[in-house]
């Protein structure tokens, strides 16, 4: 089982919370981390290119991790995370509702069914604008 700390900053890297650089700097400086994950996914993570085309695939490991030591907890982070920006309301609102049925149709089936009907409500209310660089 890993530690709190090292899931959450798994978990974050994943969802794009903490960027490669930071990721990268947690990986080479927390010494625990090598004797939680062991030595082959240690190895991985910090010699992997943060600035390059590695990211992709440490994001894919760190997902992996996850599953491996803690099943379906990536997944309840990314919603819980979209959920809590969904509180305060406002022009956020929409776009997390959106994210959530995404995630429903990617089989999050712990998504309440209603989220898919109430953004359906919501066809006719347009997206964010796009910012046109013609004026």
């Amino acid at each position: 089982m890993l530690s709190k700390s090292i899931r959450t900053h798994l978990a974050r890297f994943c969802v794009g919370e903490l960027d490669p650089q930071t990721f990268e700097s947690w990986v080479c400086e927390d010494v625990g981390i090598e004797d939680e994950l062991g030595h082959g996914v240690y190895l991985d993570l910090a010699a992997a290119d943060y600035r390059g085309r590695d990211v992709g695939g440490v994001r894919e490991l760190c997902e992996r991790v996850l599953d491996e030591h803690h099943p379906g907890m990536l997944k309840r982070y990314r919603v819980t995370r979209i959920l809590e920006s969904m509180i305060p309301g406002g022009p956020a609102l929409l776009p997390a509702l959106r994210q959530l049925v995404g995630l429903y149709h990617q089989g999050y089936e712990f998504i309440p069914i209603e989220f898919v009907g109430y953004e359906s409500e919501t066809d006719s209310i347009p997206g964010p604008k796009r910012v046109s660089e013609k004026p």
